[in-house]
């Protein structure tokens, strides 16, 4: 790995002494090295022996980190016993993060419910893609809908839309991903959209819609991904600006994005199916 080959976009921290945000804990750490790490580069860690990137990923943890100074995230590996050497913790880092990579929905708990089954999903391949939002809808074949759950201040709710609503009856039908670049809205069959963020105050910039199938081809659902986030730091999606798009989000899903989530489909189908 280079930094000419792959740019890494950590948050910018004033406070900090080397001018970047370090966590100060693993959870913490895995949530940035998610936010700051290309998609191509997140393909590559996942598989390649993490000595190849001493000199280059864990030479810019150890130095951006200050993995060479007694800092929270350094005392954090010592409390479970690790050596508070910086090479050490930079190792642990990026091997961790490779655990997490390769099975990131490895981590539901046991008992969640099903309305945080949902939630759990959506965050995770939100971090794990880089987009603004992303939603699991499951198939009731019995109903012929396609149903997500989302947990309202009153309580827990089903949302339901009919299989061949939009783009998602599409990927149900062909059983392949579709993909619409940025910017969304040039698209001639938008205009249903362009209406409803024109309600909610939102924006469609892209689009990515991928089924969840099992080994065997049967379909259990889609999953939805919108507003791919351009790397780097921007200001959030002001509605006040509708309909220009912000910069955060004009950026595009590309085939290493749909490459990560394919790797990732029989992992999501054996979590849903222990529910």
């Amino acid at each position: 790995m280079s930094e000419e080959t792959y740019k890494i976009y950590p948050t910018p921290d004033l406070d900090s002494p080397t001018g970047v945000y370090i966590p100060n804990n693993l959870e913490e750490a895995i949530v940035e090295l998610e936010r700051m790490i290309p998609v191509p580069l997140k393909l590559k860690l996942e598989i390649d022996a993490i000595a190849k990137y001493h000199l280059s990923l864990g030479l810019w943890l150890r130095n951006n980190w200050c993995l060479g100074q007694n800092n929270n995230l350094v005392q954090y590996f010592v409390n479970y016993g690790a050596s508070s050497q910086a090479d050490t913790i930079s190792t642990l880092l990026l091997t961790l993060y490779q655990r997490y990579l390769q099975r990131p929905l490895a981590d539901a708990e046991e008992n969640l419910t099903d309305v945080d089954l949902f939630k759990f999903v959506n965050e995770t391949y939100r971090r794990l893609i880089g987009c603004d939002r992303a939603t699991l809808w499951i198939l009731d074949s019995l109903k012929n809908e396609l149903v997500t759950k989302v947990n309202l201040p009153e309580k827990a709710q089903d949302i339901r839309i009919p299989t061949n609503a939009s783009y998602m009856g599409k990927v149900l039908e062909s059983c392949e991903s579709l993909n619409l670049p940025f910017d969304f809205y040039f698209y001639h069959n938008s205009e249903n959209i362009k209406q409803l963020d024109l309600k909610l105050g939102y924006r469609h910039c892209s689009i990515l819609v991928m089924p969840v199938q099992e080994t065997d081809g049967t379909i259990m659902g889609v999953i939805q991904l919108i507003n791919k986030k351009k790397p780097s730091v921007f200001s959030s999606y002001d509605p006040a600006n509708y309909p220009q798009p912000p910069e955060c989000w004009q950026a595009s899903f590309t085939k290493d994005d749909i490459t990560l989530l394919e790797r990732r489909n029989q992992q999501l189908v054996t979590l849903l199916n222990r529910y």
